[in-house]
């Protein structure tokens, strides 16, 4: 497995291996196994992006996603023999990945404000359309683990972040209307955040 994993790296040339900042040196075993490393945890990246695929839902698919490569980036960063051994290109890659993630994720949950900027729809109407959209997503990622609190907060925050504001100043701006034609509001600003962090408090 070692040989099949380093072997496109080992039998690179010492032209190619300097464009890619690997080792020319064949004798140089830290760098060979630095790179064998690399390659493995390559291969569990592309593993994680085959794996998401098979999540019908894309948040599903963005969350898998995001937990497994902050999970590479704890375990680099709290061994103290990978952590001395590879380089911080190596980690900025995976925290790269989980960033993407989360923005994806951002860009989902933001869906469910789509309705507001609509014509030809009433405030009742964009609510409805609103909630239905968020309780599916709700549901979704209410079936999902995320057993790293350090993650569950930055999720717990960035979807605040996507949604509330907007959220907040659609209530503000369109109450009266709502209120003189009898809608009940199904959920205040206060509730989106209590739903949102019990979602995600709750994904151990």
């Amino acid at each position: 497995m070692m040989f099949q994993l380093g072997d496109g790296h080992w039998n690179e040339t010492a032209q190619e291996q300097a464009a890619s900042g690997r080792a020319a040196n064949p004798n140089d075993g830290t760098s060979i196994f630095c790179h064998y490393i690399e390659d493995y945890l390559s291969g569990v990246g592309q593993m994680v992006e085959a794996t998401s695929k098979q999540f019908i839902q894309p948040v599903s698919m963005f969350a898998f996603q995001a937990n497994n490569y902050h999970y590479i980036v704890k375990s680099i960063r709290y061994s103290t023999g990978l952590s001395s051994m590879l380089s911080d290109k190596v980690i900025a890659k995976y925290e790269a990945n989980t960033l993407r993630n989360r923005k994806a994720l951002m860009a989902i949950w933001k869906s469910c404000l789509a309705s507001f900027p609509a014509m030809g729809l009433g405030p009742a109407e964009k609510l409805d359309m609103f909630n239905r959209t968020f309780d599916d997503l709700c549901a979704d990622i209410g079936a999902f683990s995320l057993p790293d609190p350090d993650l569950r907060g930055k999720l717990t925050q960035d979807t605040i972040e996507s949604l509330i504001p907007q959220y907040s100043k659609f209530l503000e701006k369109n109450m009266d209307v709502l209120g003189s034609g009898g809608f009940r509001l199904k959920y205040s600003v206060s509730d989106i955040e209590k739903i949102i962090d019990v979602i995600f408090s709750s994904r151990k």
